[in-house]
């Protein structure tokens, strides 16, 4: 395993969690952008080995880390659907 910002893969779990109770444009492109803004809102956690990996996702069972990724995940929803790209004529 190389290295790799297991956000990554909890920020798109948590999306998939509560997307559905958002209203909004659910395109591919939409996704992304959600993705990207909420990543850019977190923390990172690099890992390089599964062990890392089960360390940093046990250490995201916290009750008070779950609420604050879903307030961080929840803001970009809200955000990119208040001014999806896909609309901008650049």
């Amino acid at each position: 395993m190389r290295y790799h910002n297991l956000m990554e893969k909890i920020v798109v779990v948590k999306l998939d969690e509560i997307w559905n109770k958002f209203e909004g444009c659910k395109c591919d492109r939409c996704r992304d952008d959600i993705i990207a803004c909420a990543l850019n809102n977190t923390t990172p956690k690099y890992v390089v080995s599964e062990e890392g990996e089960l360390y940093a996702k046990a250490e995201s069972l916290n009750a008070d880390y779950e609420l604050e990724l879903v307030k961080i995940v929840s803001k970009a929803i809200k955000a990119v659907s208040a001014n999806p790209s896909h609309l901008l004529k650049v």
